[in-house]
């Protein structure tokens, strides 16, 4: 009879161990849960931020197109056609005409510059994208495409460096830098 109470403190002590081990478990799983979360919304983001790029490279392939193929019956000096392309990046990303991108969507797609009315329906989070472009040399016809896409609390950037290429039927968008 001098071990009566030795099982209580056995169990006692174990039913202590199983507790504390299942806390610890809890945390893990709830950190984990966490990670996973973040790392969707980041590449949530991400794509959102690669799909504001992709429709201004769509924007202004088929405005660069149009325009040139204006001009090209009436000017064949390079300096010329360089400046052109110069000018029409200008007005669709010009600070000081912030809306004019939005009104080109518009006109086009019959949606906001951000996309803020389309993708919360599919994807039930707060998403939109903001592009800004800008000329990296006029010479060389290179530009430089910044598009930030917001997946509900994440943010990822993204900057693309194109080069307006001269071909035989058209003008066509190269990709020289993605990161």
């Amino acid at each position: 009879m001098k071990h009566k109470g030795a099982i209580s403190v056995i169990v006692l002590i174990t039913m202590s161990f199983i507790a504390m081990l299942s806390s610890v478990l809890a945390t893990v799983t709830y950190n984990e849960k966490l990670m996973s979360s973040a790392y969707y919304n980041k590449e949530c983001a991400y794509y959102i931020a690669e799909a504001g790029i992709e429709r201004a490279l769509t924007i202004i392939d088929r405005e660069i197109n149009k325009r040139l193929e204006e001009i090209s019956y009436i000017e064949e000096d390079e300096d010329f056609i360089n400046l052109t392309i110069s000018m029409e990046i200008r007005n669709f990303f010009s600070p000081l005409k912030s809306n004019c991108f939005d009104e080109l969507i518009k006109e086009y797609e019959k949606a906001s510059g951000k996309d803020s009315a389309i993708f919360p329906q599919i994807i039930e989070k707060p998403s939109y994208y903001d592009v800004k472009a800008e000329l990296d040399d006029i010479y060389k016809r290179t530009f430089i495409l910044t598009s930030t896409g917001y997946y509900s609390y994440s943010m990822i950037t993204i900057t693309a460096r194109y080069l307006i290429q001269e071909t035989a039927d058209a003008y066509k968008l190269i990709c020289l830098d993605w990161n």
